[in-house]
């Protein structure tokens, strides 16, 4: 995976593999292959009165504690889990064990210095949340505008509100790595994060036939004080068939360079700091869509609304963290923590469209761009820069089936404290004098407040979910 994997496994490499090598199971550089005499063995029989290399003649001392053990006994070498050398021979250094997970030496061979990460990403995101948009509620209790529904009436109940659901979604990150130097404990990788886009829609419809259920748009009238109005899709008996749709997108992606160095071990575990850059870019889009029309289709009536609003989220900043690797058995269970601070951009767009004939006697269908919530006053392109925070936590459980693959399973959360939303971009407080789709006409002339407003409202956002990867070095 990263840089911590290759510093953790070159110490596990080195636990396993020294007692394999002073059992004769593995035969490091500058060893003999197998069958040549190992430099290292027990020594021969001494011939009588022939003392013990090192040892001092008879009558004298050394003037050092002994390091033989009686007459005939070759040194014992510290550390080596006793292994002895020959009498007479000069003792050779240690022989530096290399393998897939230590780095090169100095003017040696190359070891792996490399490592490639490819994992599998299955997430789920937080949900959206949106106003009110459609509600339900008597016949008979109309308010300003005329249509029933109006929120705080008896009987109303919201029909689409509070939030909506995004499916889970699939996606990858890519990370390449290396040592900085060799022998070194230092690494630079980089990585690459994205997510597929996830998706959520709700769709609400009626016949308007006698008994079925009023579909109504909620709002606060602010040409009249802000009271509570509504206008109708759908309304029982009257024949006319109305349709709500609400669909939304959302999608992530980004990418950060880090360096990691080793921090040493701590009770049995391993600690890599982290330091370095994260970027982040989050695209979320709603649309929410309206028809009408006349349950007999000779009338010709066309009657379609469209809002649509989208946001973008661009994240740059410096990150710092830590990561742990814990060994039980041949597994390695490995904890990362993240966390960024830095500059986001949060922009917003929103345009509203209404595609309809009821205003020229049914002829051909003529394009407003105003909808319900997306009007004169609050359409096009808004922008706010503010100071974010990313924290993320990272957790695997990692098996090594050879010496140059890994595998792992694992859980992500990731977590931004500011971005904007464009569930939250969306104000029900609304001058029906702009909106065709509410007054009735084909006026989109403001008269009183310039309502409603383009806010650049935020709220935080996560993802979480699965991760299974596959690492391999080089």
């Amino acid at each position: 995976m990263k840089v911590r994997h290759a510093l953790w496994m070159a110490g596990l490499g080195i636990v396993f593999a020294w007692p394999m090598f002073a059992m004769g199971q593995i035969v490091p550089e500058g060893m003999p292959s197998t069958g040549a005499p190992p430099l290292l063995t027990a020594p021969p029989a001494l011939p009588p009165g022939m003392p013990a290399e090192g040892a001092a003649p008879a009558g004298e001392s050394s003037g050092d504690a002994p390091d033989t053990v009686g007459a005939g006994s070759a040194k014992i070498l510290p550390g080596l889990g006793g292994l002895r050398r020959l009498p007479g021979a000069a003792l050779a250094p240690l022989p530096r064990l290399r393998g897939i997970f230590t780095p090169a030496a100095p003017g040696g061979e190359s070891a792996a210095r490399f490592w490639f990460t490819s994992e599998a990403l299955l997430m789920w995101t937080k949900n959206m949340n949106i106003p009110t948009l459609v509600t339900t509620g008597p016949v008979d209790l109309v308010g300003p505008n005329g249509a029933p529904g109006l929120l705080g009436n008896a009987g109303t109940l919201p029909l689409l509100d509070k939030s909506i659901n995004f499916t889970s979604t699939t996606g990858g990150r890519f990370t390449l790595g290396g040592w900085v130097l060799p022998d070194v404990p230092m690494g630079l990788e980089v990585s690459y994060l994205f997510l597929g886009q996830s998706s959520g829609h709700r769709a609400l419809s009626e016949n308007g036939a006698i008994g079925s259920r009023v579909l109504a748009i909620p709002f606060q009238d602010a040409a009249n004080g802000g009271v509570q109005s509504s206008v109708a899709v759908a309304t029982p008996g009257t024949g006319i068939i109305g349709r709500v749709d609400l669909r939304v997108t959302t999608q992530l992606q980004g990418w950060e360079v880090t360096a990691g160095t080793d921090f040493g071990n701590l009770f049995g575990v391993h600690f890599i700091g982290l330091a370095g850059y994260r970027n982040l870019s989050l695209q979320e889009n709603l649309t929410f869509s309206t028809t009408r029309m006349n349950n007999d289709p000779t009338v010709g009536d066309v009657f379609r609304t469209t809002d649509a609003f989208h946001t973008a989220n661009d994240f740059n900043g410096g990150q710092l963290g830590l990561r742990s690797d814990y060994c039980v058995g041949l597994v390695t269970l490995t904890t990362t923590g993240k966390i960024a601070l830095g500059h986001i951009r949060q922009e917003t767009s929103s345009a509203g469209s209404l595609v309809t004939n009821i205003n020229n006697g049914f002829g051909a269908a003529q394009t407003i761009n105003a909808g319900y919530y997306a009007l004169g006053t609050n359409s096009g392109f808004a922008g706010r820069d503010r100071i974010a925070l990313v924290p993320e936590f990272q957790f695997s459980a990692n098996w090594q089936p050879t010496a140059w693959m890994r595998l792992s399973l694992g859980y992500q959360f990731l977590f931004i404290n500011t971005v904007a939303r464009p569930g939250d971009q969306i104000d029900s407080f609304i001058n029906p004098s702009q909106s065709p789709a509410i007054n009735g006409t084909a006026s989109q002339t403001l008269v009183g407040p310039a309502n409603p407003l383009a806010p650049v409202a935020h709220s935080d956002f996560w993802v979480q979910g699965i991760t299974a990867g596959l690492e391999l070095k080089f």
